[in-house]
């Protein structure tokens, strides 16, 4: 189920055999970033709230589910898979793998800059780097050498990408004039980004039972998406969006036209 819903999620454009390995691979990192000290959220026994669909629903966990990782509701899932550390999962994890790195004696070189590849037309050796607080240029010798530097969303006018998401990764390899690049479409869009800051709200609030609302309140992903809804995957929610606004539908301010995220059923506490 998972392999179908990354595969139906990519809109079939995913390699089927990374994919199987992926999410191969997922329950094992779960539990091997637990035994690195992220403190996943865990499932409790007894009876909790929760709000499906728009109405609050008692979920009984039972006896034996105590302690386990909790999961949660995402987009574009046909199963609760997403687990999570309260609302600061990429927080958690960050600073579990850097812990992780030090006590491995992993060497870090931060404020540096890559600035070309070094190779011979075949192979890659490495890569020139400038250090970005003395200006000295220093050549980095590799066997193996893994660009990982993000995405270019800093070619939208607004995106949740940080500041260094320019592209500079891709334009590396692209530079040699022999690597090409793949996948160039496959940009993600996130339906909830608070406008115009373009800050991330994170995933949660509508897998939890938050509602996307036009400016007349009116709950419109139902009448595009009556299965899913709110938790299409993103890339349909994000068009739906986009297509209920040039509909004429978008609230507006001095900063342009946009939509409501409604989380006011969810309740103070919760939020």
């Amino acid at each position: 189920m998972h392999f179908e819903d990354t595969v139906k999620g990519s809109d079939w454009g995913a390699d089927q055999q990374v994919v199987r390995m992926f999410v191969n691979t997922a329950p094992k990192a779960v539990r091997e970033l637990a035994a690195w000290g992220v403190p996943w959220s865990r499932v409790r026994q007894g009876d909790r709230q929760v709000i499906i669909n728009g109405e609050k629903v008692t979920i009984t966990e039972r006896d034996a589910a105590h302690g386990l990782v909790a999961q949660r509701d995402f987009g574009g899932t046909r199963k609760w898979r997403t687990c999570y550390v309260s609302d600061g999962t990429g927080h958690a994890m960050l600073f579990a793998v850097g812990d992780r790195a030090i006590a491995e004696g992993i060497p870090v070189h931060e404020r540096t800059e890559a600035l070309a590849l070094i190779h011979d037309g075949k192979r890659c050796y490495g890569a020139i780097v400038r250090d970005l607080v003395t200006g000295g240029i220093t050549a980095y010798v590799a066997r193996a050498t893994a660009i990982a530097t993000g995405g270019a969303g800093r070619v939208y006018r607004v995106t949740t990408n940080a500041v260094i998401c320019e592209g500079i990764g891709a334009a590396l390899a692209l530079e040699t004039g022999i690597v090409p690049l793949g996948n160039m479409e496959a940009v993600q869009f996130h339906p909830t980004g608070i406008f115009p800051a373009g800050i991330l709200v994170t995933e949660g609030c509508r897998g939890d039972g938050g509602l996307l609302r036009d400016a007349s309140g009116h709950r419109f992903m139902p009448d595009y998406e009556p299965e899913k809804k709110e938790l299409a995957s993103r890339d349909v929610v994000s068009r739906r969006m986009e297509e209920h606004i040039r509909k004429g539908n978008a609230a507006k301010s001095r900063f342009g036209e946009h939509l409501w995220l409604d989380i006011t059923l969810l309740g103070s506490k919760h939020i």
